[in-house]
């Protein structure tokens, strides 16, 4: 017969978890309440009505969401005065032989880790001189960890972790600019290194300030360099893997890869949009539906992709937490449901090769 159970008073260990539990559930609170101030975060005027025009006429709903997509980029090239003081100061710190950091969480961690993988596969003869890093480690690029980005503690240990030190130089991203973990890495940075951080953001700097107390402590710092790149709400409420990203994601990959360029920014930049403007994406209308098809019979979807795998397989990482879809399956820890769609390498020979060639390196994991 079982023992009878024996009542213990919690351990301080257990005390300790519960009050960080219930701590961090009023920090959730806070933060939804701080993110619900945010034009980033509020529906678009433009998509009020997307569900519906999807069904009826899916070219004009792809057409609304590239039109969308100019109006950021003709908003963003606003601020391109802003990207060489960033190019200038990661140009100084890999002369001086130390390092560039990217931060970010979410969407705009894998932006981070993105703009590391293409670091990588640009300067092969020095691929170690940029470093990314994600809230939650390199396992968010599988499933989110939304936990992770609510305590700067964790961003200024992942930062200590990657050996962060004097002479380095950390470039933060958060799309909303008030993310905790971001901030703990961009404050600690300040406390490692005399090279003064940068700090990028997608909403209006006075909201920040007046409703957002940790933001404003960054905002008002004179050590940090903070930039400000509103481009307005997102074309889906809230995915801010789309507008946001997308900027903010421009801004550091040009100070990162046109430092030789600047005098002709303006154009190369110019002539990139007015490529995405010609673009027919016709194309896509068939290609979504027949996806869409596959997932309506119960199917799934394999993307095979050798050259930028990582671009894809953010994207399919984003649509859990954005449609509320099963994220990707783990073999040691398998889920009920399954994800809808998956990423494969071909010529990776083991899950092991596999995350060496997404991310042009091995992963990173957290102590």
């Amino acid at each position: 017969h079982p023992l009878p159970p024996v009542h213990r008073r919690p351990s301080v260990h257990q005390r300790h978890q519960d009050v960080l539990q219930r701590a961090g559930a009023v920090d959730q609170i806070e933060r939804l309440k701080d993110l619900g101030r945010l034009p980033t975060e509020s529906s678009h005027p433009q998509t009020q009505n997307l569900s519906d025009l999807l069904k009826s006429d899916l070219n004009q709903a792809i057409r609304l969401l590239q039109r969308i997509d100019l109006q950021a980029l003709a908003k963003f090239q606003t601020y391109l005065g802003e990207i060489p003081k960033m190019a200038k100061a990661i140009s100084d710190t890999l002369q001086s032989g130390s390092r560039v950091f990217l931060c970010g969480c979410g969407a705009t961690g894998r932006l981070a880790l993105s703009l590391e993988y293409l670091w990588r596969r640009t300067y092969p003869a020095d691929p170690d001189r940029v470093v990314a890093f994600m809230a939650g480690g390199d396992v968010a690029l599988v499933h989110s960890l939304e936990g992770f980005e609510d305590y700067p503690e964790y961003g200024a240990e992942q930062l200590r972790e990657l050996g962060f030190r004097e002479g380095d130089l950390l470039i933060s991203s958060t799309e909303g600019g008030e993310t905790p973990f971001v901030i703990g890495a961009t404050e600690e940075a300040l406390r490692l290194s005399t090279r003064n951080p940068f700090f990028l953001y997608c909403n209006p700097r006075d909201v920040l300030i007046d409703h957002v107390e940790r933001s404003k402590r960054v905002l008002t710092h004179p050590r940090i360099q903070s930039l400000s790149l509103f481009v307005g709400p997102m074309a889906l409420a809230g995915s801010t893997r789309m507008q946001a990203s997308t900027v903010l994601q421009l801004a550091i990959g040009m100070a990162l890869f046109e430092r030789e360029n600047l005098r002709e920014l303006g154009n190369r930049f110019g002539g990139w949009v007015d490529h995405y403007r010609e673009l027919n994406l016709s194309s896509m209308q068939p290609f979504t539906e027949g996806e869409a098809g596959h997932y309506l019979k119960g199917d799934r979807v394999l993307y095979a992709v050798e050259d930028l795998a990582i671009t894809v397989f953010t994207d399919t990482t984003e649509r859990s937490p954005t449609f509320s879809l099963p994220a990707f399956n783990n073999r040691v820890l398998p889920r009920p449901e399954h994800s809808l769609a998956y990423v494969m390498i071909p010529s990776a020979a083991d899950s092991g090769s596999a995350w060496n060639k997404l991310l042009s390196r091995p992963p990173r994991v957290l102590n």
